[in-house]
């Protein structure tokens, strides 16, 4: 029978919540086959929104919501001067609950389409690993997604996502004792066009 050596052992520090350093080093997200996401990277609010109401109109998808996740600022010179501009990545996701296939038709329409190349990326990962998922929580330095916008029926998909990030934002404030001001657990203030 083989015996250890003490000296040959390590030992490793206990990973509680109190050693982690900042925000937690995990991601939450939700995942869903039933519920239309879409991951609009550098572009306008104005954009998604375009996209939402057409998608919304032409598959008659009920409601939707648009969520910033975090924003970019690009820098260029023109004529000796710099000149910066603010782009967003946005999550679009729709209340009227689909067969995986239709989600996979309207995410490659909705890629086709508005021709973003974020978007092109996620539904390429999306369709490998046969369902939708997007960010809840914290990702490194980055804040939850925020919601900007409410647009029709929020009864459906859209209120399962809203009850499952407010349980994982509260759980995440309550065990950690991060409180976000930019986020809160129920939503922050949204734009809302209701019918």
């Amino acid at each position: 029978m083989d015996q250890v050596n003490p000296k040959d052992t390590v030992d490793f520090p206990p990973c509680t919540p109190r050693t982690l350093v900042g925000k937690p080093n995990l991601m939450f997200g939700n995942w869903s086959k039933k519920m239309v996401m879409a991951d609009f990277d550098d572009t306008y609010s104005k954009v998604v929104k375009y996209w939402g109401f057409r998608a919304l109109n032409w598959f008659h998808l009920w409601g939707f919501l648009v969520l910033k996740s975090s924003e970019r600022i690009f820098k260029t010179r023109c004529k000796g001067k710099t000149i910066g501009y603010k782009v967003g990545n946005y999550h679009l996701m729709f209340d009227r609950p689909v067969r995986w296939e239709q989600n996979l038709r309207i995410l490659n329409w909705l890629l086709l389409e508005s021709g973003n190349d974020g978007l092109g990326r996620y539904a390429i990962m999306q369709a490998i690993k046969r369902t939708s998922t997007l960010r809840i929580g914290f990702k490194g330095k980055k804040s939850p997604p925020r919601i900007v916008f409410r647009y029709g029926s929020q009864d459906h998909q859209i209120a399962i996502y809203l009850d499952i990030r407010r349980f994982i934002l509260n759980g995440i404030k309550k065990n950690w004792g991060i409180n976000d001001d930019k986020s809160s657990s129920t939503g922050g203030s949204a734009e809302s066009n209701e019918n």
